[in-house]
């Protein structure tokens, strides 16, 4: 999806505003989640070193300055589209009005200064660009809840902006703002990869939640160009029979069950393959009012072909 961002902030001019706060916070989580994939990943070569009788280790080392020059690259390479906010005393002081007086996106039993900080941040671009706010913080919604558009309190501070600013939930959400694109291949044929992609990994990575995935019962499929010619990116829903029920960790079957599957991924329509899963996730429901028993979601980021 990130390529399908990038390529609609190219083809609209725009910018992608990025306040001071929330460039640490990245650089901290990219560390972050880099040591621990690769923790992850050393451990997965050395038990498949035991089941082969090889040593296997990556072949480079990879370290914190590894992603940070990784992430140092990737911005200089967008360095042309991004808009940079300093963390000013000005913004810090209006963060922590709102702290204070448990002003959305702060609330009464959350202080949310960061979100705060990036609220005032966002304030400040609206003073000559119509923003676009991507964010998936329920403190930002009336009622916590994305349904509802943006909070009241931040509704009544956008009325006092020179420019239009807009929240949408996540980056897909943002792009279907924009008309699909027309398409020249078959949603069939990506649904069925898809699909395949779907079994496999929620039989081999999550078989301790019991049963198997039955018929497909539905599928929601979209898509949007990306900046890679005959790639597009794909966000995904299918829901499917889960056979003989789900297994609860004390012994107990609820029938009927079903699982829901969301994620996203890449399509290319020269190889007809699905790549690049990311961050699938599945939801499980019983009863014939398919009340949400468990949802579980594991972190993928490598290529699979479907």
């Amino acid at each position: 999806m990130g390529n399908a961002f990038i390529r609609s902030i190219r083809q609209q001019q725009g910018r992608i505003g990025l306040p001071e706060i929330v460039a640490k916070e990245l650089h901290n989580k990219i560390k972050e989640e880099g040591i621990r994939l690769t923790k992850t990943l050393g451990d997965t070569l050395r038990a498949a070193g035991h089941f082969t009788g090889r040593k296997m280790a990556l072949v480079v080392p990879l370290d914190e300055k590894s992603f940070e020059d990784g992430l140092r690259n990737r911005l200089d390479q967008l360095s042309s589209c991004l808009e940079k906010i300093p963390f000013t005393h000005q913004h810090a002081q209006a963060a922590l009005d709102r702290v204070i007086q448990g002003i959305a996106p702060s609330l009464a039993k959350s202080e949310e200064f960061r979100d705060c900080a990036i609220w005032e941040a966002t304030l400040e671009l609206a003073s000559n660009f119509s923003v676009h706010l991507i964010t998936n913080d329920r403190g930002f919604y009336r009622n916590r809840d994305v349904t509802q558009g943006i909070a009241q309190e931040l509704a009544s501070d956008c009325q006092k902006t020179p420019q239009v600013v807009q929240i949408h939930e996540s980056i897909a959400a943002y792009l279907r703002t924009f008309p699909a694109p027309m398409i020249t291949f078959s949603m069939n044929s990506v649904e069925s990869r898809i699909e395949a992609w779907v079994r496999t990994d929620f039989g081999t990575s999550l078989p301790y939640q019991g049963g198997t995935l039955g018929n497909r019962l539905a599928s929601e499929v979209q898509h949007f160009f990306t900046e890679e010619v005959n790639q597009f990116a794909i966000q995904f829903t299918q829901e499917f029979e889960l056979v003989e029920g789900y297994k609860e960790g004390k012994g107990r079957i609820y029938q009927p069950a079903f699982v829901t599957a969301k994620g996203s991924c890449a399509y290319c329509t020269t190889t007809n393959t699905v790549t690049e899963v990311t961050n699938p996730g599945y939801s499980i429901y019983v009863g014939e009012d398919k009340r949400l028993i468990t949802s579980i979601s594991h972190f993928r980021g490598f290529s699979m072909g479907f």
